[in-house]
């Protein structure tokens, strides 16, 4: 794992014999050399088990504040079983040498229409090794399905939730992907009974769910909040001329939906509208039968069958081969980042299988029995459904623990809408300083966001940065970005330089990101400036402005504002020279002074209300008085 990690992994002590078990657990380097490991520590350091009983051990590895490279240590079980009084569990933390990439959550900017802004970001690299970087755009992908939902829900499906089937609700009950823990028993609750449902997934245009049925031999409809939309698929409702005694489902690459039959020994076709296209997959095409489960790869597919083995096809549906003939019953797949497959195995030899991309065994978790469900918990674990409900299990035999008792549980679906990052595209208002950069461990490197409002209404508009990098655990990660545009226009715009002195006379004059002006500015009663970016140098005086506003502005030289009455904002810029503010009258509005670099003196008078920094004091390279005093 990377370092700043924890992780937790079981193991189960039990006691064949006939008497009460007594154990202690005791870490180190050896049975015979215990010793504190600050990187490993158990839920439980003594015991007793009964006969025939087991106790399972927990033991969390931490992997914070380590270099990257192997740690040893050993747990030692010393018990009052003669025949074995003392074991030694060795305990092995591969601490990783790689980068982790941090950046912020959103990019909130407001401007008038018709200036160009410069918002500074940070790429951060927490990890241990050289992380590299690139970003692009994409626009926003507004949803009526989706905007129209609850928050809570809206972050769910956003986000990613876990979603399985349970006939005992009857309906669909959720759980947390990070954790396996359940957040809702009733995510989706059926308006009837639709019989054994087996899948749920999202449909091709990711504007609802379809669920398979396996009794009433159809697909069901659903919207994303929930509400029961019908039978998709076939339509005009049950036909098993088409399929019967269906389960798994899958979208194609290409957008259809293809259903499992074990009517026929089939995949069946539909399209986004639920109009039968064609046999797939042929009747008992390569030898399959009881088609259950599909999983898409590059340049295959893998299907599972309930009568066993697992098969390869191509993307056309031609038999290619038996890609793994050792499991009786398997139900669900998940591929793994690695290529590897995990299988859950229905019966004899029951468990969860993992096996490499060519389908030979890797191993086998034995947590539960009848395991039907699959799917990977980013703490090593995994979480399967059986008929005794959805539980965690560890990469071994221990059962971690039961997140929902039910006999009516099936597979697991992992929900993830389709984030904007997916389909990258030019946004012609956005752009950003540096495309690409690498940074080093522990460092940072800042990087301007570039809006351009030129041409935009005001509102709210909306796009992502999309930054990718080689951190393997955040190859590709949105940024939103929101941009507000006022309901001012600039009369004016600076792009380039400008030499001479600033006349603003009337109306708004703005400073586009990276503009120049050498000379003085001046600006009258009843007009406002608006600069972010941009270098002033020569002396900056209003008197009686209804706006003024600087951000990320350099000005060297006398910076003075009297007679204000509208928005004075000064944010993150750096003055060299004095500062005067004084009889400015803002209204409910204070005048905000906040993060600015200030060599010279910063002297307040008479405004009202007195100027707030927002909470984020100024550096001040010379005397601070009255109002200003403190900020």
């Amino acid at each position: 794992m990377k370092p700043g990690r924890s992780v937790e992994r079981a193991f189960t002590i039990r006691n064949t014999g006939n008497g009460a078990l007594q154990f202690t657990i005791t870490e180190g380097t050896a049975c015979d050399a215990p010793a504190d490991l600050d990187w490993l520590s158990v839920n439980t350091t003594s015991g007793t088990v009964a006969p025939g009983g087991a106790a399972q051990i927990r033991a969390t590895l931490n992997s914070t504040g380590k270099s990257p490279g192997r740690l040893t240590g050993t747990l030692c079980v010393a018990s009052n079983d003669p025949a074995r009084p003392a074991i030694a569990v060795t305990v092995t933390l591969v601490v990783l040498d790689l980068p982790t990439m941090a950046v912020p959550e959103s990019v909130t900017v407001s401007q008038p229409s018709g200036t160009i802004t410069g918002t500074r970001i940070s790429i951060r690299n927490t990890g241990t090794a050289p992380l590299t970087w690139s970003i692009g755009e994409a626009p926003a992908q507004p949803s009526a399905a989706l905007s129209s939902l609850d928050p809570g829900r809206q972050d769910l499906l956003r986000d990613g939730v876990l979603l399985v089937p349970n006939t005992a609700v009857p309906g669909v009950a959720a759980f947390d992907p990070q954790t396996g823990n359940l957040i809702d028993p009733a995510f989706i609750t059926y308006p009837q009974s639709l019989g054994t449902t087996t899948h749920i997934i999202l449909n091709a245009a990711q504007d609802g769910f379809l669920i398979s049925s396996q009794t009433e031999n159809v697909v069901y409809s659903f919207g994303l909040d929930g509400t029961f939309q019908g039978v998709f698929a076939p339509i005009g409702g049950e036909n098993t001329a088409i399929m019967g005694n269906i389960r798994g489902m899958a979208i194609s690459p290409w957008g259809t939906l293809l259903v499992t039959s074990a009517t026929g020994n089939k995949v069946v076709e539909f399209d986004a509208g639920g109009n039968f296209l064609r046999d797939f997959i042929t009747s008992g095409a390569g030898g399959v039968s009881g088609p259950w489960y599909i999983v898409f790869r590059e340049t295959d597919l893998l299907l599972a069958a309930s009568s066993g083995n697992i098969y390869r096809y191509d993307h056309n549906g031609q038999p290619l081969s038996v890609w793994n003939g050792d499991i009786n019953f398997p139900q669900q797949m998940y591929r793994l980042g690695n290529g590897n497959v995990l299988t859950a195995a229905f019966s004899t030899p029951a468990g969860v299988w993992e096996l490499d991309p060519n389908g030979a065994l890797i191993g086998r978790y034995t947590g539960v029995a009848s395991n039907r469900g699959v799917f990977p918990l980013p703490n090593g674990n995994v979480l399967t459904t059986s008929s005794g409900g959805v539980h965690e299990i560890d990469r071994g035999s221990a059962l971690v623990s039961t997140k929902l008792s039910s006999t009516g549980v099936r597979m697991i679906s992992e929900i993830e809408r389709n984030q904007p990052c997916d389909e990258p595209a030019d946004v012609p208002w956005l752009r950003v300083s540096t495309s690409e950069g690498t940074t080093a461990p522990g460092g940072s490197s800042d990087v301007t966001v570039i809006v351009d409002s030129r041409g935009l209404a005001a509102g709210v508009h909306e796009a992502h940065l999309c930054v990718a990098g080689n951190d393997p655990d955040a190859p590709l990660v949105g940024v939103p970005v929101s941009v507000t545009v006022t309901g001012q226009t600039c009369d004016r715009t600076i792009t380039g330089d400008h030499v001479g002195v600033l006349r603003v006379a009337s109306g708004l004059t703005c400073l586009a990101y990276g503009s120049t002006v050498t000379g003085a500015t001046m600006v009258a009663a009843g007009a406002s400036l608006h600069a972010n970016g941009s270098h002033i140098t020569g002396a900056v005086a209003a008197n009686g402005a209804v706006g003024i506003e600087l951000s990320g502005t350099v000005v060297v030289g006398a910076f003075a504002l009297s007679g204000g009455t509208g928005v004075i904002s000064l944010t993150g810029n750096r003055f060299t020279g004095a500062i005067s503010l004084s009889g400015n009258n803002t209204g409910s509005t204070p005048i905000l002074i906040s993060g600015n670099q200030i060599v010279g003196a910063l002297a307040c008078n008479g405004n009202q209300p007195p100027p707030v920094n927002g909470g984020v004091p100024n550096t001040v390279t010379g005397v601070s008085s009255g109002q200003c005093r403190g900020l």
